[in-house]
């Protein structure tokens, strides 16, 4: 009689062990899903700050081109050459401005990309709920042995 409540206890610390891994296999299921989620939310995100990224830039590249014409004009009216003395001077001000915008937006982007990424090393929980089963059914074994 004692033998069948020792095969009981092996049964039930069995299941104990089979439900706990299919649970862990389910979160493991669950854990898969939400990293595709979060890896296309962030691959939406990429696009989304490259094509504000690509808008911002035209936009300076568009302002540099007509204040470089203004620039231009004036000197023109006053009988100046475009591109001599203080026309040159302000045309290259507003080119290296321009310049360093784009690089602080450069910079402002990686930034941006470097925050979305998805932490591709967060633990899924399987290994653990293998070992915590593992224990369970260990410890079931033992006291049968006693």
């Amino acid at each position: 009689m004692s033998q069948l409540g020792s095969l009981g206890t092996a049964l039930g610390a069995s299941a104990n062990s089979v439900a706990r891994l299919r649970q862990a296999q389910l979160q493991n299921a669950t854990n898969q899903a939400q990293l595709q989620i979060d890896q296309q939310q962030s691959a939406a995100r990429q696009q989304e700050i490259a094509a504000q990224q690509q808008a911002d830039a035209q936009a300076r590249q568009q302002q540099l081109l007509r204040g470089q014409a203004s620039t231009q004009a004036r000197a023109a009216s006053s009988g100046q050459i475009a591109y001599d003395g203080s026309a040159a001077a302000i045309s290259g001000g507003q080119a290296q401005e321009a310049a360093a915008a784009q690089g602080a937006a450069n910079a402002r982007f990686a930034a941006q990309s470097r925050a979305i990424a998805p932490n591709l090393l967060q633990p899924d929980g399987t290994l653990n709920a293998l070992l915590r089963s593992a224990r369970g059914f260990g410890a079931s074994a033992t006291s049968l042995l006693d």
